[in-house]
């Protein structure tokens, strides 16, 4: 027992940070426990992009797609593939749009099945290159890493940045066992682990990024009695962060504005102690990546708000009629990915309780009573519900879901675009929870973590795109792009009808929809 009054002993006060280290190193611990293999088309666009990028360039003409297309195969995805055909041949894309095709095949019991991939999801722009449909910024991360061969990595450092941005705003509102807890649950969730282990695609970057950046201005916010110059710094790191995260996904720009419309709003308060001077340089910190993406699009589209997937013929479909279908669909799907979510929606539904009852709860001890600035749970609740709901309320809308995900799918095909949210999940969650003794806590988080890390590793036993019978686990001996080789029997320039075959798509696909064809999800 301490005595009332006393400090706690120093391994007290290290405990929530140890547990919620601890939690951190089991995510990142499970997300390197499996061979990597590449699934969904998106992660070889996303590779594509960064080898280009590699080489000094943005674009690729006919001839470097091609050598580009044929180093990636060469240096494997993770699975065995037996080629029939040894000198490969490429035509001329089918639709309008799209880039060359590899014709070609590999052994298996099943008749038309996809090829070996080494590039998808590219378009052609109107110069006659071809470019990633996919947002920008993922790639320019990963190029450091892949060149040293720790690709495997990135999203896990940069989801440490996450993850003390999350603890940082959690221990201002929360004290340090909602700290914890927070970080706890966010890093708890089979859909968490299984796209930190898929470093070739963006999802776990792209969340952690949008989490820290909130948490970071959460704490500008609430720490009132800290200089200017602290305050300022941490804020704008906050935003830089979260406009990071949307040159990894555009779609995280509407998450993005509720948190720049929020920290306006509330440090605008007289209590707050910001004033326009220190809003202005939190906001400022959005002003880097925003610039770097405009400056993307300009030079490679040519206009400042122009994507990928327009180049391709026409961007992600968002339609009202899709939030029918796709609530019934993604319960479910959601509940395996993300099994958090549930507490957090009690935490919702308590909070808006307490609003309509005009009433409140205790602060935490130790906590850095958020009172003091006019953001008391209230208003940081507000963000959280306006943040979850921002992003999940616009992909209930994404019609991809519905008609391009069939009933069987693996949950974690159509989940992957939820988890953006996963930050606002874990802090409402935590909010709640850290009302009880400590230890509930702390079991939550164990429970959790136990179930999501079974989960996630029988999804990477198993596959959800390729037939097991076709496609063996055999890890890459390296995440790192050889040189470019030279393509045999295949003379360099444009691509051209292959003597003795026709254009079209590679059998087995639909026209648009083969090697670097078609406008996939964002």
């Amino acid at each position: 027992m301490v005595a009332e009054g006393a400090a706690p002993a120093p391994w007290r006060r290290a405990l929530p940070a140890l547990v919620a280290a601890a939690a951190v190193a089991v995510l990142a611990v499970a997300a390197l426990s499996w061979p990597y293999r590449l699934r969904e088309p998106d992660p070889y666009a996303y590779r594509a992009a960064t080898w280009t990028i590699e080489q000094g360039e943005l674009t690729l003409d006919d001839a470097g797609y091609i050598a580009v297309d044929s180093a990636l195969i060469a240096s494997g995805d993770g699975w065995t593939r037996q080629l029939v055909d040894p000198n490969p041949q490429y035509v001329a894309a089918a639709g309008p749009g799209g880039c060359p095709q590899r014709r070609g095949s590999f052994t298996g019991p099943i008749f038309g099945e996809p090829p070996p991939i080494g590039i998808t999801q590219w378009v052609r722009l109107d110069d006659g290159t071809c470019v990633s449909e996919k947002s920008p910024g993922y790639p320019f991360l990963l190029a450091p890493f892949d060149s040293v061969g720790l690709v495997r990595l990135a999203p896990l450092l940069f989801g440490l940045v996450g993850f003390v941005g999350i603890w940082t705003g959690a221990r201002r509102w929360l004290g340090p066992w909602g700290a914890c807890t927070a970080v706890g649950l966010t890093a708890a969730g089979p859909g968490v682990i299984v796209m930190a282990h898929r470093a070739w695609m963006p999802t776990f970057t792209d969340a952690l990024l949008l989490a820290g950046g909130v948490g970071f201005v959460l704490w500008a916010v609430l720490a009132v009695e800290r200089r200017f110059a602290h305050r300022a710094w941490v804020g704008a790191l906050g935003c830089a962060l979260a406009g990071l995260s949307t040159t990894l996904r555009l779609t995280n720009a509407v998450p993005a504005v509720v948190l720049a419309v929020w920290a306006v709003v509330v440090g605008s308060r007289r209590r707050a102690r910001a004033g326009p001077r220190l809003i202005a340089c939190w906001l400022a910190g959005a002003l880097v990546p925003a610039s770097a993406l405009v400056a993307y699009n300009l030079w490679v589209f040519g206009a400042p708000w122009a994507s990928g997937y327009e180049a391709g013929g026409g961007g992600p479909q968002w339609d009202v009629g899709s939030i029918g279908p796709n609530v019934s669909a993604m319960t479910g799907r959601l509940t395996w990915a993300l099994p958090v979510w549930w507490l957090a929606l009690l935490a919702a539904l308590v909070a808006g309780a307490l609003a309509l009852g005009r009433r409140s709860l205790a602060p935490p001890a130790d906590c850095g009573r958020p009172e003091a600035s006019g953001a008391g749970d209230g208003a940081v609740l507000a963000l959280l519900g306006a943040w979850w709901l921002s992003v999940w309320g616009l992909y209930a809308m994404f019609g991809w879901t519905v008609t391009n995900v069939p009933a069987g799918s693996h949950p974690m095909i159509s989940s992957r675009f939820y988890l953006p949210a996963v930050g606002a999940v874990g802090l409402l969650a935590a909010w709640l929870l850290v009302r009880l003794p400590a230890w509930v806590g702390v079991v939550a988080i164990a429970a959790l973590l136990v179930v999501s890390v079974t989960a996630a590793g029988a999804a990477l036993d198993g596959d959800w795109l390729f037939s097991d019978d076709l496609a063996r686990d055999v890890p890459s001996s390296s995440s790192s792009v050889p040189p470019a080789p030279s393509v045999p029997g295949q003379p360099p320039g444009p691509v051209g009808q292959t003597p003795g075959q026709p254009p079209g798509p590679v059998p087995g696909q639909a026209p648009g929809q083969g090697a670097g064809q078609g406008p996939g999800p964002p």
